[in-house]
C-alpha cells in the first residue's frame, strides 16, 4: 500500500478526494474553508428514458458497427484507454457490441452518474461521504473562471479566503454570465449533478469546460477569419464543444474519437441540441455537427481551427503524429492544444509531449504557451502552419 492510499484510509478520502484536494488552485482555502459556501452536491431527479433516447440509442449502435468493421491507422488506443474502455466503459462497450437499444438508452440517459463517463468527468465518485471535498474542488474551479474574466479580483492567499463567494455563488454565476453573454447551467442531459446556483446547476466541471471553451472563442477571433470550421480531437462527451457552439458561429464541428467514447457526444448533442444537428459517421451529412472515428480523419478535407483538450497526450506517439501531421497539412488557421505534460499513475503510463511531437513533424509554429487559470498543470499552446495565409481555404468545402 502506497503512503497516499495508508493517508487516505486514515483520513477516510477516497483517491479521488485526494486528486481534488491536490489541484486546488486556491490552496490557502483549506484553512478557511470554514469561511466558504460549502454545500452536498444536489442530484436532480432523473426523467424517464423517453423516444428520443432509444431514437439516439439505435442512431448510436449502427454507428459503432460502422465505424468499427474498418481498421484504424491512425487511432490506436493506448494502454491507458485499453484499462479504460475494459473497466469503466466495460458496460458501454457491452451495450454497444450486443446492438442492446433499450440498455443502451438506460445507460446513456444517465452517463452523467455511472462509470461509463469516468476518465472524462467524475461519474459515479460522488457518494456525498466526502461531500466538503467536491464542494470545496468545484468552487476554486468557479472562482477561478471569474478570476481570470476580471469579474473578481485575483486573490493571492494573503487576504481572507472566498471573497468572490461573500455574496453567494448565485451573484458569482451571474457576473461570469454577464461577461460571456450565455447561460453556464449544465443542461438536464445525462443526468448532471453539482451545486445550484439559482435557476443553475454547475456541475464539477462546468468551469473548466466554459474556461476552454472561452478561451477557444477568443483564440478564434484573434487569428482566424470568415467561416469556422473546427476540428476537435478527443472530444469527452461533448461538454465544452456544447458551450463553443453558443459562444462563437460554427459552420461545422467534426469531432473525431473513439467509436465507444464518441457514442457519449452523439448522445448527449443529440439531446441537447436535437437530434437532426448531428450527423454520425456513415449517415447522410450536411448537420452542423459531424462525428467520425479516427479512421475516417483523411476524409476532411481542412479546418479552420484545430482542437485538443486532455487526450493527445494520453495516446501513442504514433497516432499523435498521425493528428498532428494532418493538422499541418489542412488547418487554415490554428491548432489549439489545452493539455498536460506528465507521467500519469506513477510513471506507468507514457505520455506524450505535444510539443515534442509539433517540433518533430515540423511545418507549425508556436505563439502563445500559457499556463491553466483554473487547472494546475495544464498548459494552453496555440500553433499555426508555417506559410498558410490567415483565411479559410475550406470555406464552402463539403464532406
Amino acid at each position: 500500500m502506497s503512503w497516499k492510499s495508508a493517508a487516505g484510509r486514515l483520513l477516510g478520502l477516497s483517491a479521488t478526494d485526494i486528486y481534488f484536494l491536490k489541484s486546488l488552485r486556491h490552496s490557502w482555502w483549506l484553512r478557511q474553508f470554514y469561511r466558504l459556501p460549502l454545500a452536498r452536491f444536489d442530484v436532480p431527479e432523473l426523467p424517464p428514458v423517453d423516444d428520443v433516447d432509444r431514437a439516439l440509442a439505435r442512431r448510436i449502435i449502427a454507428f459503432y458497427q460502422r465505424a468499427t468493421e474498418a481498421t484504424d491507422p491512425i487511432g490506436q488506443r493506448s494502454a491507458l484507454w485499453d484499462r479504460s474502455l475494459e473497466s469503466f466503459q466495460g458496460p458501454l462497450v457491452a451495450a454497444l457490441r450486443r446492438r442492446n437499444e433499450e440498455g443502451l438508452a438506460h445507460l446513456l440517459h444517465a452517463f452523467l452518474r455511472n462509470q461509463i463517463v469516468r476518465g472524462i468527468d467524475p461519474g459515479d465518485s460522488y457518494s456525498g461521504r466526502n461531500w466538503r471535498v467536491h464542494s470545496l474542488r468545484l468552487l476554486d474551479a468557479l472562482v477561478s473562471l471569474a478570476e481570470q474574466l476580471g469579474v473578481v479580483p485575483t486573490e493571492s492567499g494573503q487576504g481572507r479566503a472566498g471573497l468572490a463567494l461573500a455574496d453567494g455563488l448565485a451573484p458569482l454565476v451571474g457576473r461570469i454570465e454577464d461577461r460571456i453573454g450565455i447561460k453556464i447551467g449544465a443542461p438536464d442531459v445525462g443526468g448532471p449533478y453539482g451545486l445550484r446556483a439559482g435557476d443553475a446547476l454547475i456541475t464539477m466541471n462546468t468551469p473548466e469546460y466554459v474556461h476552454v471553451a472561452w478561451r477557444l472563442k477568443e483564440a478564434a477571433s484573434r487569428h482566424c477569419d470568415g467561416r469556422l470550421e473546427v476540428l476537435e480531437i478527443g472530444a469527452g462527451f461533448g461538454a465544452t464543444a456544447l458551450y463553443f457552439l453558443r459562444l462563437a458561429e460554427v459552420a461545422r464541428y467534426t469531432m473525431v474519437d473513439l467509436p465507444e467514447i464518441a457514442a457519449l457526444q452523439a448522445y448527449y448533442l443529440g439531446k441537447c441540441l436535437g437530434a437532426a444537428s448531428v450527423s454520425l459517421y456513415g449517415e447522410e451529412e450536411g448537420a452542423p455537427i459531424r462525428i467520425i472515428p479516427p479512421h475516417a480523419l483523411p476524409d476532411v478535407p481542412s479546418a479552420s481551427i484545430a482542437f485538443n483538450q486532455d487526450s493527445l497526450p494520453e495516446i501513442p506517439t504514433a497516432a499523435a503524429t498521425g493528428y498532428v501531421e494532418w493538422i499541418r497539412d489542412h488547418v487554415t488557421g490554428i491548432f489549439f492544444s489545452y493539455n498536460h505534460e506528465t507521467l500519469l499513475a506513477g510513471g506507468r503510463f507514457a505520455v506524450t509531449s505535444v510539443p515534442a511531437i509539433v517540433s518533430d513533424v515540423g511545418g507549425l509554429e508556436r505563439i502563445s504557451r500559457d499556463l491553466s487559470w483554473s487547472r494546475p498543470g495544464y498548459v494552453e499552446e496555440i500553433y499555426r502552419p508555417v506559410g498558410r495565409p490567415r483565411s479559410n481555404r475550406g470555406e464552402g468545402s463539403d464532406y
